[in-house]
């Protein structure tokens, strides 16, 4: 969820790269592990839901420990 929360916050400033273009392979090749763990069809769900998170609201949930998680 974080990456589609992360995701969302960059593209609010009008660009989905904006200010860390150097960090676009590690990025992706974060994003193959991660699919490569859980599997595509649950990335993308958390991915997914995490674009519609407000993004000042997730991160502070996840400094405290409080993500929430799927069951």
């Amino acid at each position: 969820m974080l990456s589609g929360v992360s995701h969302t916050d960059r593209r609010s400033v009008g660009h989905t790269q904006r200010g860390t273009p150097e960090l676009r392979d590690i990025r992706e090749e974060c994003w193959q592990r991660a699919r490569a763990t859980v599997g595509d069809q649950e990335f993308d769900t958390a991915f997914d839901r995490g674009t519609v998170e407000i993004p000042a609201s997730f991160l502070t949930l996840a400094v405290a420990g409080r993500l929430p998680h799927e069951e």
